[in-house]
């Protein structure tokens, strides 16, 4: 399971399901959407959901990936990140 489902853009939750749905049992990505959320990223307007102020990238796409997540951009780690707390408020 993904650490990161669920990331923060202008004071909004987005989740990491807004960008795909599910046909037949396989997930099919909405072109617009995850296109949207591929700029939010580039732009650096994704941020850790637990408010530690990490910036967050979308990894989504690659055909080896086995879950779309959104991970923490390079060089951005806050050492006061609950990411995990916060996914066991909100599995």
């Amino acid at each position: 399971m993904a650490h990161r489902t669920v990331a923060i853009c202008d004071g909004k939750y987005i989740g990491i399901e807004s960008i795909y749905t599910v046909i037949n049992g396989h997930q099919i990505n909405i072109p617009d959407r995850l296109k949207n959320l591929r700029e939010k990223s580039r732009n650096n307007k994704l941020f850790c959901p637990c408010g530690c102020g990490a910036n967050l990238i979308l990894v989504a796409g690659d055909k080896n990936l086995r879950e779309q997540h959104f991970r923490i951009k390079d060089g951005t780690y806050n050492n006061n990140c609950r990411v995990h707390f916060f996914n066991q408020l909100f599995p």
